[in-house]
């Protein structure tokens, strides 16, 4: 006999994703942390994204996917999905890897030309200190 499976809950602790799975527990730190807070805006103007655009890109950092976007946006799917190919058209991408690999190379070219210092990561992440 089949017996429904629970449903599956995902909880924010300290910016680590607890997502409990059939093999124990999936943990993983938000992709968004891996750029200073502070360069997103330096980087939007580079990439020459609106605000909006660079929500998107930074929850697409997060792993997010397009309904859980639109929730946390207070938007629709349907409006998630154009602001998707927007993106992939400014930024001449066809699919969520490269967007992310553009916006890092983005970013560091940002950081070549001397926009902002290049912050250890795993430094921040064993101290626990915010280095932006």
């Amino acid at each position: 006999m089949f017996t429904s499976e629970p449903a599956i809950s995902t909880r924010t602790v300290a910016s680590v994703a607890v997502t409990p799975n059939a093999g124990g527990l999936a943990c993983g730190i938000h992709g968004r942390s891996l750029i200073p807070s502070g360069t997103w805006f330096s980087l939007a103007r580079m990439l020459r994204l609106s605000s909006r655009e660079m929500q998107i890109v930074q929850n697409v950092f997060d792993d997010r996917k397009l309904d859980s976007i639109a929730f946390e946006l207070g938007i629709s799917p349907h409006t998630v999905d154009t602001y998707f190919h927007r993106l992939y058209t400014k930024l001449h991408v066809s699919s969520r890897p490269q967007l992310i690999l553009r916006v890092m190379a983005g970013y560091l070219a940002l950081v070549a030309s001397g926009g902002r210092p290049m912050v250890p990561v795993t430094g921040a992440r064993v101290t626990g200190e915010d280095l932006t």
